[in-house]
């Protein structure tokens, strides 16, 4: 993506994707907005994108068993949310 993308307020997606079958030549095809082309999908880009993300304590692994002290693991849990807003 570039900023002249950013500024038009959309992109425009392809992908190629090749295949080697255990006989023949190897196979490929472009994606597209359906199975019977090879058109790039555009997507629209949000006007004023924005995301939350929560990060969570989930508890201590305590390696040595004598309480939470260095070296110990912290597990955490990380959500985010995609907020757009066209």
């Amino acid at each position: 993506m570039t900023q002249a993308d950013v500024d038009a307020g959309t992109v425009q997606n392809t992908a190629l994707a090749i295949g080697n079958p255990p006989t023949g030549p190897p196979v490929t095809d472009t994606s597209g907005t359906d199975f019977g082309n090879d058109a790039p999908t555009d997507k629209t880009l949000p006007a004023n994108p924005s995301m939350t993300l929560v990060k969570t304590a989930d508890g201590i692994t305590d390696s040595d068993g004598n309480g939470p002290d260095e070296g110990d693991t912290v597990n955490y849990t990380v959500v985010r949310e995609e907020l757009t807003h066209a």
